[in-house]
């Protein structure tokens, strides 16, 4: 069940962040390059990889980037802090970075919710593209 429920919270935050990101035109640019591309043709990039799970659904974690970038450069992690730095400021990235190494993981309950709120932000999103 757990599994389940991960891998639906993981679709649901993914389809979240490219709407969130997206342009009224339906495009996105990328955070680590200067791509413009349709926002479903784009990905979830994390600044600090899915396998943290503290972070893996964080909303500061995650941004829209190229399948080139998030792929063969494995993120560009030095320029997605650079940028998160910019937009979000030092403390705030720095909670991510803490919470990657030392956050509780989240529960079933914990998930499951996270997975009720998505729904709602995605319907919310959805009707202004």
């Amino acid at each position: 069940m757990i599994s389940s429920n991960r891998d639906t919270l993981d679709k649901l935050f993914s389809l979240v962040t490219k709407f969130k990101y997206a342009t009224h035109e339906g495009y996105g640019k990328c955070y680590t390059c200067p791509a413009v591309l349709p926002f479903r043709a784009m990905e979830c990039g994390h600044f600090q990889s899915r396998q943290y799970y503290p972070v893996r659904w964080h909303k500061n974690n995650a941004r829209l980037q190229c399948y080139s970038c998030n792929n063969f450069f494995s993120g560009r992690p030095d320029v997605f802090e650079e940028e998160l730095r910019e937009e979000i400021g030092d403390e705030e990235v720095d909670i991510i970075l803490h919470l990657a190494k030392n956050g509780a993981y989240p529960t079933d309950d914990e998930i499951k919710q996270q997975i009720k709120e998505l729904r709602l932000q995605l319907k919310a999103l959805g009707g202004n593209l």
